[in-house]
């Protein structure tokens, strides 16, 4: 009786290692045909990588594109894959104006692309003289208040919303509040400033009335 069960006991071990190896077989193949297929899959060639110098067209790009400047591009590409190139289209730009089936072989000098509009060109705080003195702080716009002694772009737009938060300024010394201006700043504004027509000017902390 014990010499049954042992026999099989042996036999079922026998079946398992068969399967094992069946398995590890299987598994070998499967591995071996996976890299046989990666490796018979044809690299694909990056045509800015990998084409001569000869091949290639550098150009310049400026005008109503994103990211103007200089790319070197495949001679048989067009002026299509340069807008691409150069980030597309900007806003406003005339997308008429030019020819994006041109071959870049044959493009002669940099290439432009219009606006459709011109770009409004930046708007320059006035001049001291086209400003009216003094300048009444609660009307006053942000460009014109850079027109006062020690005020730049960023302190003229913290004094607007200086003014939006907490309302009308009711003398000049509470400029001093808007941070950036301090007494030497505010004493530079002397007769140029005021809280309104007819307003006297406040002296500042030792000589406010």
């Amino acid at each position: 009786m014990a010499e049954n069960d042992e026999k099989r006991r042996e036999e079922k071990r026998r079946r398992f290692a068969r399967v094992n190896i069946a398995l590890a077989v299987l598994i070998t193949i499967a591995t071996a045909l996976g890299l046989a297929k990666w490796l018979l899959v044809p690299a694909i060639k990056n045509p800015l990588t990998t084409a001569s110098s000869k091949d290639t067209v550098a150009l310049n790009i400026s005008g109503a594109v994103m990211n103007p400047g200089s790319y070197r591009l495949p001679a048989e590409y067009t002026l299509h894959e340069l807008v691409i190139m150069a980030g597309g289209y900007a806003d406003g730009a005339d997308v008429e104006a030019v020819n994006l089936s041109t071959p870049i072989k044959s493009v002669q000098g940099d290439v432009v692309i219009p606006f459709a509009i011109p770009p409004k060109p930046p708007e320059k705080p006035p001049e001291p003289g086209e400003v009216k003195f003094p300048l009444n702080i609660n009307e006053a716009t942000a460009l014109e208040l850079q027109a006062l002694p020690g005020i730049g772009p960023a302190l003229a737009q913290r004094i607007i919303n200086f003014r939006k938060e907490h309302g009308p300024f009711k003398k000049t010394s509470e400029l001093m509040n808007v941070e950036g201006v301090g007494e030497k700043v505010y004493k530079n504004l002397f007769g140029l400033i005021t809280v309104g027509e007819g307003l006297p000017w406040e002296q500042g902390p030792q000589g406010e009335s």
